[in-house]
């Protein structure tokens, strides 16, 4: 199997026993409160100090509803900002909190370049400024990051390979667990060319396909050294799983892969559900997989 070649770890914050760790893709909704706050900042009603308030009021929100839940690493949610561009900030008293950003191959690729001579440039170029990004979210105190790709599979036969360069570049050398999460598209396209990106862990959105990714699975194999993130709440619909059916979903990958190296997650950010529909999405998939470590007698 493809091997991955660049991994520095330091001292993970989880147990060599852990299992079906449950964590979420990165966005959450915003209140309603902060929905209105961002649009009066923005036509000079109130001050940057009155939102900021307001943004670490959500987060705290956030936070602790993801404690509630049960989810084993929480994430910020991003009440500061609406699209991807990403930085990370959260102070949660020494829970397990996992950065996201968004890669360099996707930022150019979503973004007009009238400067660079070549998309590699770019490309280059930016992972030099996501890897500082990264490094300042280590001396933070952050151990998992991950690093966004939706973009990775838009034009593979040309220029895959650089995408997996930008990781190395981004990433390489640095003491962290690194992630990528791949969203929606057409990731049979670059399967399994995207085992060689150098990051322990590949999340897909697995239930909006159905669990079709996992044919992939079944034809070229997986990485024997990296994680696999399931998406198994779909986060473009309001209809919330049961929890049956999100275990069916759970089931059918640990006939691939041994539960130590699942983590489960909704399919995607849940910026665009509403926050009961977010919170209840995330207490099918923490009780699916409490149900599912008590069938396999996992504590």
């Amino acid at each position: 199997m493809v091997t991955q070649q660049s991994r520095t770890q330091s001292a993970s914050p989880r147990s060599s026993a852990s299992t079906l760790i449950t964590t979420a893709v990165g966005s959450y909704a915003k209140p309603d409160y902060l929905a209105k706050a961002r649009t009066e900042f923005s036509t000079g009603k109130i001050s940057r100090e009155e939102l900021d308030k307001l943004e670490k009021q959500a987060t705290e929100y956030w936070i602790r509803a993801q404690e509630k839940v049960g989810l084993d690493v929480l994430v910020h949610g991003e009440m500061e900002r609406g699209d991807m561009v990403a930085y990370f900030s959260g102070e949660a008293g020494g829970n397990p909190i996992k950065g996201m950003l968004t890669g360099a191959y996707t930022m150019v690729e979503w973004s007009f370049d009238e400067h660079y001579p070549s998309r590699r440039d770019a490309v280059l170029d930016m992972a030099k400024v996501i890897r500082r990004e990264v490094e300042e979210l280590v001396k933070a105190g952050c151990y998992y990051i991950q690093i966004d790709e939706p973009a990775i599979h838009t034009r593979p036969d040309e220029d895959f390979d650089m995408a997996v360069e930008s990781m190395h570049a981004t990433v390489d050398g640095i003491e962290a667990e690194f992630h990528t999460h791949i969203c929606y598209g057409e990731v049979e396209k670059i399967y399994p060319a995207m085992l060689r990106l150098p990051v322990k862990q590949i999340h897909l959105a697995f239930k909006n396909t159905n669990f079709d990714y996992l044919k992939l699975i079944d034809e070229f194999g997986y990485d024997d050294e990296k994680d696999l993130g399931v998406g198994v709440t779909d986060v473009h619909t309001r209809f919330l799983e049961s929890v049956d059916e999100v275990k069916d979903g759970i089931r059918d990958t640990l006939k691939r892969l041994p539960a130590e190296r699942l983590w489960i997650y909704p399919d995607c950010g849940l910026k665009t559900r509403t926050t009961s529909e977010s919170e209840d999405k995330l207490r099918v998939m923490v009780d699916a997989v409490t149900d599912i470590k008590r069938e396999l007698g996992i504590s």
